[in-house]
């Protein structure tokens, strides 16, 4: 270690702890006495009382002097804190009731600005703006009714006649009017799924318009021949387990036509917003 090296750490360590205010006063006063004290009993003994000298500054009257302003605020807490638990031993009933009504409410609060965030952020994966066109039906010039479904017709005639509309894609559920069999056969296992919703015709387009993520397939080919199907990589695990989805030939047995469908693609489930 260094000859000098308790002088320097004294110093440091009163440059740590010592208000700039101060520190010019007491650091002068401690070298004066170090001089003195070097004389008569020698250099190394200096530096053990100027160290020592040093570390009884070390107390709250130099730490805290002219901090007074947040001393007040910190008391002030630690009085209420106790009146507080006081009260809250001598009312328990009341005291519990209030606990409970603020805990309560607070957690309603969070609650309700969770489901708000959430409702906030539906469709925000989507980069571009899609509209989804529906129907006013009037009625010798009155609103009859409104439907969020429209003709088929209507997406590629808006293909056509708006040079605004980019792209246009049909989507047609089968839930409420085609109930759905689909059946698998997998090493000569015949697998059978009763499916009532969950399964649409769509045009081609809509991989695009809606940038499906594709786990396997082409994207932009997936659904350009008739008689093409793809799965969410939930139903997929569903249907053929860890195997590759790709090729396989699923027959559809439907409420106006049965046919075989080969999956030509594999997408990422949508997020549930």
């Amino acid at each position: 270690m260094n000859e000098r090296s308790p002088f320097h750490f004294a110093l440091r360590l009163l440059h740590a702890f010592c208000p700039p205010h101060l520190l010019e006063e007491i650091e002068g006063d401690l070298l004066q006495k170090f001089e003195r004290d070097a004389k008569t009993f020698g250099e190394q003994k200096a530096k053990r009382r100027l160290l020592w000298n040093v570390i009884r500054f070390f107390r709250p009257g130099i730490l805290l002097r002219n901090q007074s302003n947040n001393i007040v605020p910190m008391i002030l807490l630690q009085n209420n804190l106790k009146m507080a638990f006081r009260t809250m031993q001598k009312n328990k009933l009341f005291s519990a009731i209030n606990v409970f009504g603020l805990s309560a409410s607070m957690m309603a609060c969070l609650l309700i600005f969770q489901y708000a965030l959430f409702e906030l952020s539906y469709d925000k994966q989507f980069s571009r703006s899609i509209y989804r066109v529906g129907a006013v039906v009037a009625e010798n010039g009155a609103e009859k009714n409104r439907s969020a479904i429209t003709s088929l017709q209507v997406g590629q005639i808006l293909k056509e006649k708006l040079p605004e509309v980019a792209e246009a894609a049909r989507l047609s559920s089968t839930g409420s009017w085609f109930d759905c069999t689909l059946a698998s056969t997998e090493h000569g296992e015949q697998k059978i799924f009763n499916e009532k919703k969950g399964f649409y015709f769509a045009d081609p387009a809509i991989t695009s318009l809606l940038q499906l993520n594709f786990l396997e397939g082409n994207k932009t080919k997936a659904l350009q021949k008739p008689f093409s199907i793809v799965l969410s990589n939930t139903v997929a695990k569903k249907y053929f387990g860890g195997e590759n989805a790709i090729g396989k030939t699923m027959k559809l047995h439907g409420s106006f036509q049965t046919h075989d469908y080969t999956v030509t693609g594999v997408m990422e489930d949508f997020p549930i917003n």
